[in-house]
This record gives structure tokens, sequence and C-alpha cells, in this order.
């Protein structure tokens, strides 16, 4: 025996230029389908048998093994590749997979684990002092506060006759000490404790700041990514999916490189570029595909059709032919970092959502400070009559030392307020965008997709790894960034419970309550203040529901892909069978698994690859629970309310009948 091998491996060396090992490993793979018996001359004839273009089932025997097919029928993905091959390419992508820096890092506990804690929120005011830009206006609001209690121990008088600015600075200035003491309240205890042992970097300074959540920095994305791992317990060594769709060249490369994004300058415009030519592209590839649908509307879009034109010139030829066919063997059965897609993802949220206006807030912010001021010196015009000194004031310095005490604190504070409610929004923005990209991973009809959502690739639907790794990232993008979140829904809670106590002195003294605290003049820039809050809040509500709308959508989905796979499970030679003989299959899941299973019969049997598909069905049981479970307990809330179409519905009809009624009232109908 021992010397009939290694004559068998002696004249598989010379026809084939294997290494010894390799050699080794298919020469055993082989042995098992052979007799021990055979001849090398026989074992060399099934190696090379097994080499041919393409492979398909034989059904009518009994032992489903692989057998021939014919030269003259094409290859499923035009890829001709043996069983070593394919064995090699996998291992090397795993290997490669092992290598995450992710593995390597030390991880703080701690700074992942975010809650409230009270006695922090108390008694404790760091400030974050530090050559910044934050401590200088910490300093030039400290230096208004000064003077304006100079102003009221000195000259109370400029206070009486100026109250609104008074009124407006001190609700500011409340809103911003409460979000100071939640900011630090929200701080883990080892954060604190590094903060007083050390200097910050002004760089890593603004990472603790809500405001660095407005515009994400690689690192703080990696981190936000690494701690939304460690709290739902995420491993990070069997975080890889596989997929179904040939992927781009571009977004094959960031997902495979673990340091793509700090080697490689990556801009809001170049991402803008890839999206639009991937988005043509597929669009191309899917009007080519139908029949009924035809490229017209010449006059609608002409930039669109610019670009339809440069597709269709030879130097796009190579790119079109390249989308255009199916994903090879070794490209479907090639695991990718789920870590690094789902890293990809949270930064095209950073170039897709729109960035909130600074300059149109600022803007406002100038119009609402100058607004007690104009308020007053209005109201003092109209009443010049009865008070001819009415102008002696402005000619005070100590006066305009108060004004602009006032102005700054009112402009300076009321921007960063505003500043937070927005970030709220965009927070609220980026959970939706991932939650519908989530959505259409597991959608094979790309007909069903819209705009950006087309070229995102197909999870493997029949792998249950990927399955569960789609659940994981479906987790990680409702958690990231959750201690950001917290502080969100804290602030909001903050302004809710303020402008909801002033809501209701109004209302009382607007309906004749005999509650007088403010006089007309005081109640104009607290009512736009309240307005202002109630759009942004209202618009917050309405995106919460959109989010809990979509997991219901995903809880479908599931669902459907469920009764896909039990019903592939029960025609699995009628399937097979069908597409193998040239008859074309109308269920595009069936022709993804198809091709999927006829790639995957290279190294495994048919009853391997059934074993695996209940296996799958059976963790979309799980993943649908999970989802029923979440869209029951624990959607997503504000102030502890679960957010619904329902509820939204409710508050805008609540606020439709109180508008209503307050004209009704101010008519006299009622």
């Amino acid at each position: 025996m021992e010397k009939e091998m290694d004559d068998i491996i002696k004249d598989s060396q010379d026809c084939q230029n294997y290494d010894s090992n390799s050699l080794e490993r298919t020469s055993t793979g082989i042995l098992k389908n052979l007799h021990i018996s055979q001849q090398s001359r026989i074992f060399s004839q099934n190696l090379e048998e097994i080499q041919q273009d393409t492979v398909r089932f034989d059904f009518s025997t009994r032992d489903n093994r692989l057998l021939k097919e014919s030269n003259e029928e094409s290859a499923i993905n035009g890829s001709i590749i043996s069983e070593m091959d394919l064995k090699q390419k996998i291992a090397e992508k795993f290997k490669l997979l092992m290598q995450d820096p992710f593995n390597q890092e030390e991880i703080n506990m701690d700074e992942g684990q975010v809650y409230f804690n009270v006695q922090q929120f108390l008694v404790r005011n760091m400030g974050f002092w530090g050559r910044s830009l934050n401590f200088k206006k910490q300093i030039k609001i400290c230096i208004s506060i000064c003077i304006i209690f100079f102003t009221l121990v000195f000259y109370p008088e400029i206070i009486l006759e100026n109250s609104i600015d008074l009124l407006m600075g001190v609700l500011a200035l409340t809103m911003m000490t409460i979000i100071i003491a939640l900011r630090y309240g929200t701080t883990s205890e080892s954060k604190l404790n590094d903060l007083r042992s050390r200097v910050y970097p002004e760089k890593e300074l603004n990472q603790e700041y809500l405001t660095s959540w407005l515009d994400l920095d690689i690192s703080n994305i990696d981190k936000e990514i690494k701690h939304s791992m460690i709290r739902n317990e995420i491993e990070n060594l069997t975080f890889h999916n596989m997929f179904l769709s040939k992927l781009p060249i571009k977004l094959k490369e960031r997902i495979n490189d673990y340091h793509f994004f700090e080697n490689n300058k990556y801009t809001k415009e170049e991402f803008k570029k890839q999206l639009t030519d991937q988005s043509l592209l597929v669009s191309l590839k899917l009007k080519k595909s139908s029949k009924n649908i035809s490229i017209r509307n010449q006059t609608t879009n002409s930039k669109c059709l610019r670009k339809f034109e440069s597709i269709a010139n030879a130097q796009d030829s190579i790119i079109i032919e390249d989308i255009e066919q199916d994903p090879k063997d070794e490209e479907m059965l090639q695991r990718h970092s789920s870590r690094l897609f789902f890293k990809d993802l949270v930064i095209a949220t950073k170039y897709k959502n729109q960035k909130a206006n600074h300059k149109f807030y600022y803007i406002v912010s100038i119009i609402h400070a100058l607004l007690p001021f104009i308020l007053t010196l209005g109201y003092k015009y109209s009443t010049k009559d009865d008070d001819p000194n009415w102008n002696q004031q402005y000619s005070s310095v100590m006066f305009w030392f108060y004004t602009v005490a006032c102005f700054n604190i009112n402009a300076a504070v009321y921007y960063n307020n505003t500043v937070f409610q927005i970030i709220g929004i965009i927070d609220f923005k980026r959970k939706r965008y991932l939650q519908k990209l989530m959505t259409k991973l597991i959608e094979i009809d790309r007909y069903k997709a819209q705009g950006y959502q087309k070229i995102m690739p197909l999870i493997n639907i029949f792998d249950r790894q990927s399955m569960l790794c789609w659940l994981d990232m479906r987790i990680l993008a409702l958690d990231f960034g959750k201690r950001y979140f917290i502080r969100i829904q804290l602030y909001a809670a903050q302004y809710i419970l303020i402008y909801v106590l002033l809501s209701a002195l109004y209302l009382a003294e607007f309906f004749d309550a005999k509650i007088h605290i403010f006089t007309t003049y005081q109640w104009i820039p607290l009512i736009l203040e309240i307005l202002n809050f109630l759009h942004i809040i209202m618009y917050s509500l309405c995106l919460a529901a959109q989010i809990n709308e979509e997991t219901e959508k995903q809880i479908f989905r599931i669902t459907e892909l469920r009764n896909i796979l039990d019903r592939l499970l029960a025609d699995w030679n009628h399937i097979m069978e069908a597409q193998g003989r040239g008859n074309k299959l109308l269920n595009q899941t069936y022709k993804l698994a198809y091709q999927y299973y006829t790639c995957c019969l290279k190294i495994k049997t048919v009853e391997e690859c059934k074993k695996e598909l209940k296996q799958t069905v059976q963790v979309l049981l799980s993943i649908q629970e999970r989802l029923e479970k979440e869209n029951q307990y624990s959607p997503v809330k504000l102030l502890g309310i679960p957010m619904t179409k329902t509820i939204s519905y409710t508050l805008f009809s609540g606020l439709a009948s109180l508008a209503l009624a307050m004209i009704q009232y101010k008519l006299g109908i009622i």
C-alpha cells in the first residue's frame, strides 16, 4: 500500500505543479471515493476529471456524489476552480481574518458600560479645563455672569427696566448647568479619574463632548463599535459573514484592509462619486435584465444620462462586464469581517446624512439674543409720552456692559442648547439609515430597493453564521453610540420638563386662570423657544417611530425567508434538476440557492448541504423570536414611552385640538 501511494504522488507531481502538502490533502480527499485496491492510473484519471469545467448533481445515484458535466455546458459562475484551490483560498481568507488587530488590543471594560450616576450628577463639576475652545467659551460666560451679578448689586434699576434679558439668560444658564451635570453623570468613573491624572489633547478632549457625535471621527467610530460589541457580548473572532452578490472593488478593499481609512484619504466627494457610479452601474444592470424597461426620459435628468453614456464607452466596458458577472466560487465562500463592513456602513451615514447648518442656527441664536433688547426698546419707545426720560439709560456705560453680557449668554448658551437638540435628530436619522440598510441586506429582490439601497450587497441567507452576524450588526446599529444616546435622552427630558412647565403657565394665563407671572413682552421670546423645541421634539418622535416600524418590516422579511427556505428543502431535487437541465427558475431565491449550493458541493455532500440549510432555518426562527421580543419589550423609547405611529398621531391630534381650542377661545366661540 505504501509503495502504491508513492507511485500515485510521483505521477501526480509530474502532471500537476502542486506542493507536497496540497497534493497529499487532494489525494486523501479523492481516495475517500475510490477503492484502495485501484491502481495509480485510475487515480490520476479521476483527479483530472474533478478539475474539469463544471460539476452537477446526479440524483439517480444513491451516494449523491458529484459527477462530471459535459464541456459544452457553461459554468455556473464563469469560474473554473478545483476543490483543492477552493479550500486553499478559504483557508487563506480565514487566516487573514484572524490577523485582525482588534483581537490584540487592550480593552477597558468599564468604559463600555454606560449608566447614569446620581452622585456624579450632583457633586462633580470638573469642567474639562484646558487650552481649548470650550475653555474660552466658559471664561466668557463666567465674565458675563460676574458683570450681571455686579449690576444686580450696584445698579438694580437697570435690571428692573430690562428684565427680559435677565429672564432669558437665567433660563439658558439653568439648562446649561443641568446639561453639564448630566454629562458628568454619564461619564464612567475610570474616565473621570483619567481626566484628573493627565491633560488630554484637544482632539481627544473634544470626543468627550456631545458635539463630537455630530461629525464622526474614524477613531471615535472604532471605539464606539468596540464598546458596543463588549456590551452586547459579540465575539470578534466569529464576527464574519459571507455575501451572495458580487462586491464592488472599492468596498472589497475597505472591508479587507484593517487600516484602510488610516492609510487612505476618504472624503465626502470620493464617497459620493463611488456611490453615484456604483448606483448607476447597478441600475444599468437591472434595466438590461428587464425586457419591458428601456432607458428613456432623456430630458428629465441630463446628468444621469451623461453618466449612462460614459458607462457605454469602451473604457468602462470592463467595469460593466465585471459587475454583470456573478460572484466566483471562492468569492461566495469567503468570509469577510462584519466589524469592518459595519464600520463602512457607519461612515456612509457620516456622508449620507445632511449635516446641521451651524451658520443658520448661529444666526437664529443672535436674533434670539437681540430679541429682548429690541422688545424693551420698542416698549419704551411706545410709552415715551408717559416717560420723557425713556432713553436716559442708553447713555449709561453700565447698561451697555449689562446688555452685552446678557447678549453673550443668550447667544452662546442658546446656540449650544439648540445644537444639542439637533444632534438628537441626527442620531435618530443615523439609526434609521442603518436600520433601512439592515433590511436591504437580506432583501433578494433588488427591484424593491430605492436609490442608494440598490448597491447594498446581499448577505448569504443560506449560511447560519452570516445570518447571526446580520443580527449582531443590527444590534450594533441600535446600540452604537449608547453613551451619547443616553445623554440625548436626558437632555430631551430636561427640555421637555422645562418647556412643558412654561407652556402650562402660558396656557393658564391665556385662558384667564388668574396666574400672571410674566408680561406680554416677556412671553414673546419664551413662546418662540417653546415653538422651536416643539418642532424638534415632534420630528424626533417621528424618526423614532420610523425606526420601530423598520423592525416590524425585518420581522416580516425573516418570516418570508423561513418560508422560502422550507420550500427549498421540500423541492430540493426538483429545483436542482430543473436548473441543471437549462430550465429557467422564476424565484430569485432558488436561483441563488442553485448557484451557491453548486459551489458548496465541490467540497461538501448533498446531505451536508441539506443539514446546514435546516440549521439555517432554525437560526431564522431564533432571529424572528428575538426581533419580536425586542419589538414588544425593548423598542426605541423617549422618556420611557415606546415610539410608534399611533402615539405620534395621538400627539399631533392633541396639539391640533389645543390650537383649535385657543383660536376658538380667542374669537369668543367658546
